[in-house]
């Protein structure tokens, strides 16, 4: 593109070069290793370990009463057994519907539903703890069963997409951890606080 300015017997020509379209796009491009961080990661990265540990703890919260608890349900070790293992049993058939809501919908969605399978789940087993019914605790524990799906799928996609590649490893490690903790905390403590199954719930 030329320019041109006639002044008496000076003729000045300046020449400019526009460039194109394609070249415009690549100039606004990042660095291909470019990855921008929040400080909030570390919010998203507490808020789904707690959950998880809140999980753990759920699942394996019968399995060291279970003798007290067959005494005071008047039910089978196997039924009380199926407290724990309902957990797999909701999983397996759950897992890859839950991996399509997670990515269709997104991280916060998940947690949002794994809370509120979590907060209807403890309501209706601490109910049925106090009217001692085996149903409606199986029905409450089933429930919370369900958060599993939501929380166990979110795990890469926390590290995966709010934390850069050197520090997925340290995400990941701090979601599974907690879970192991929220495992071990309820075998330590269940044992001492329900003496009784008014005592569990």
């Amino acid at each position: 593109m030329c320019a041109g300015i006639v002044d008496a017997d000076v003729t000045i020509v300046q020449v400019t070069e526009v460039p194109s379209i394609e070249q415009l796009e690549i100039v606004s491009q990042p660095p291909a290793n470019y990855w921008r961080t929040y400080p909030r990661r570390w919010g998203v990265l507490a808020v789904f370990s707690l959950l998880r540990f809140l999980n753990e703890m759920e699942w394996i919260t019968f399995a060291p009463v279970s003798e007290m608890l067959t005494r005071e349900l008047s039910v089978s070790t196997q039924s009380i057994n199926f407290f724990s293992s309902c957990f797999m049993f909701t999983y397996c058939p759950l897992a890859f519907p839950a991996a399509w809501l997670l990515e269709r919908f997104g991280l916060r969605f998940a947690f949002t539903l794994s809370s509120f399978l979590l907060t209807v789940g403890s309501a209706l087993r601490f109910v049925g703890a106090l009217v001692s019914s085996y149903p409606l605790m199986l029905t409450g524990q089933i429930v919370t069963s369900l958060n599993q799906t939501c929380i166990l799928q979110s795990s890469s996609s926390v590290s995966g997409r709010w934390f850069p590649e050197k520090e997925r490893t340290l995400a990941t490690s701090i979601g599974y951890v907690t879970g192991i903790v929220g495992n071990v905390s309820a075998f330590l403590l269940v044992p001492f606080i329900a003496t009784d199954l008014r005592r569990l719930a």
